[in-house]
């Protein structure tokens, strides 16, 4: 009877034990599905974190460059200005030549006009001089000379 005992004990044992074993497997399994997808995963936040460091490298590349535009647009600024300023006279020296243009063309087609009624006109030597004189009047609306009486910057970029 010990013996008959002793072999239900075992077997009860072995039962318990094939139990435990696949508890324990499936534990393992379970166990090892976590592991993997907790790999995966801190796989995926490595690369978050990698891409994460070249866009902030990226992004101070960036800012490094857009200061080194910021500094051209200032170094730029007052040599777009004195251009600008002087565009501005050249197109009022446009207009003024281009009004005395006009004039000087009125004229001469006035005076072509008179000599085909048969009065006096006025020769061409005199015409062109008179032309010349109101160019260098001294209260003259339109200068016909180039840069400023003070020789200011403009002069130094326009060389550039």
């Amino acid at each position: 009877m010990d013996f008959v005992y002793d072999m239900r004990k075992c077997k009860k044992e072995l039962e318990d034990t094939r139990g435990e074993v696949s508890k324990l497997r499936e534990e393992n399994m379970v166990l090892r599905r976590r592991g993997k997808s907790t790999e995966e995963r801190c796989n995926r936040l490595s690369e978050e974190v990698n891409s994460m460091h070249e866009k902030e490298h990226e992004i101070i590349d960036l800012r490094s460059k857009n200061l080194e535009l910021e500094n051209e647009k200032v170094k730029v600024e007052p040599e777009l200005e004195i251009l600008r300023k002087r565009f501005e006279k050249l197109d009022k020296r446009v207009l003024c030549l281009e009004t005395g243009f006009n004039t000087l063309q009125d004229k001469d087609d006035s005076k072509n006009n008179n000599k085909i009624f048969g009065e006096i006109g006025v020769s061409e030597n005199e015409r062109l001089k008179s032309a010349e004189a109101n160019r260098h009047a001294p209260n003259k609306p339109c200068s016909l000379e180039m840069g400023d009486e003070d020789g200011s910057e403009e002069d130094n970029v326009a060389a550039k």
